[in-house]
């Protein structure tokens, strides 16, 4: 209790008045072994009842919307369809990209830096249909072996997973570079990706920075909506 009391900066009697309250209504509840407090289950049917009025996708959008006017870059946000990432929202900088994506396109798998990370953290079985296709697209002129365009593909997914983001050069539009970071949701699936578009040959890019500006915009909206890194990288 003198411990509680110090950590709260009000006095013991004041304290154990608190403490009980909180152990009646279950907000609190005591182990009966260790003696020790943690969170009862009514604190956890109202972090429950929180969560569930946050909109992930609403809120990795609201997210883009602000970074993009933060450094002026142009933003897109994107989420998993069956045909593929599609682009749910897209954020113009004061410099605008002379390019035919917009609201709606589908993103490739394996050419843009969405892609990259659905291929990476979705379920196999989830994007094996897109693989399969990618794979026929990509040796049906005999250049590559179907072995060497998995291989590819493996590349990929281990370069995300060591960056933590998606990145592509040119590769699906010519001229436009892209860096993207993944959000999650408290189960620790990808809901969405955040990608920044800049020309290619812009100097003033310096991708390691904008990467990690990325990656904290999308850690801040996945620990918004229930994500614990943590828990699930020792799982």
């Amino acid at each position: 209790m003198n411990e509680l009391s110090r950590l709260a900066g009000m006095p013991p009697s004041k304290a154990r008045r608190y403490l009980i309250s909180f152990l009646d209504c279950g907000l609190a509840e005591q182990n009966s072994i260790s003696g020790h407090y943690d969170l009862g289950p009514m604190a956890l049917r109202l972090g429950l009842a929180a969560l569930s009025r946050i909109d992930p996708v609403r809120a990795s959008v609201e997210a883009a919307a602000t970074l993009s006017r933060q450094i002026d870059r142009t933003l897109l946000v994107s989420v998993w369809s069956e045909r593929g990432p599609v682009i749910i929202a897209w954020f113009d900088s004061t410099e605008i990209l002379a390019c035919n994506l917009r609201v709606g396109s589908v993103l490739p798998l394996a050419n843009s830096a969405s892609g990259n990370l659905f291929l990476t953290h979705l379920p196999r079985k989830t994007t094996r249909h897109l693989v399969d296709q990618w794979t026929r697209q990509a040796t049906a002129g005999g250049q590559i072996s179907r072995t060497k365009a998995r291989e590819e593909l493996e590349r990929i997914i281990e370069t995300v997973r060591r960056c933590g983001v998606g990145t592509t050069q040119e590769s699906l539009l010519p001229g436009l570079s892209a860096i993207a970071a993944p959000v999650f949701d408290s189960n620790g699936s990808i809901i969405a990706a955040i990608a920044e578009i800049h020309k290619a040959q812009d100097a003033t890019i310096d991708p390691k920075a904008l990467g990690q500006l990325l990656i904290q915009t999308a850690n801040e909206v996945s620990a918004k909506v229930g994500y614990r890194w943590q828990a699930f990288q020792e799982a």
